[in-house]
């Protein structure tokens, strides 16, 4: 599939999604890559994510599946970096994004 009109705010996945759920910029908080925690950017602590800042305001946040930062690589990396206390529930775990990689036993990875 090609997207002939696709826009993000910054190349990789971590802090285009940052991005997205912060509204702010890569460029004012400073994460620009994907081996980056955008949680401990100086300038988003103590600030509220998309799904917090609703959360705070009364409506029940459910998430599932790869919202912030994750991969399927190794198991460490199913977890991603999902914000703290941002959702009400999560699927498959609220503290992890996605769920086991699955493929054909004879078949590597790479």
């Amino acid at each position: 599939m090609t997207f002939a009109n696709a826009h993000v705010t910054a190349s990789l996945c971590n802090p285009s999604r940052a991005s997205l759920m912060s509204g702010m910029l890569p460029s004012a908080f400073g994460v620009y890559l994907n081996n980056q925690d955008w949680r401990a950017a100086p300038l988003l602590r103590g600030k509220p994510v998309l799904p917090r800042f609703l959360r705070n305001d009364g409506y029940r946040t459910l998430g599932g599946g790869k919202q912030f930062h994750a991969a399927t690589l190794i198991p460490i990396q199913f977890y991603g970096l999902l914000p703290r206390r941002g959702f009400d529930d999560y699927c498959p775990a609220p503290n992890r994004q996605l769920p086991d990689e699955i493929r054909p036993p004879a078949r590597p990875l790479f």
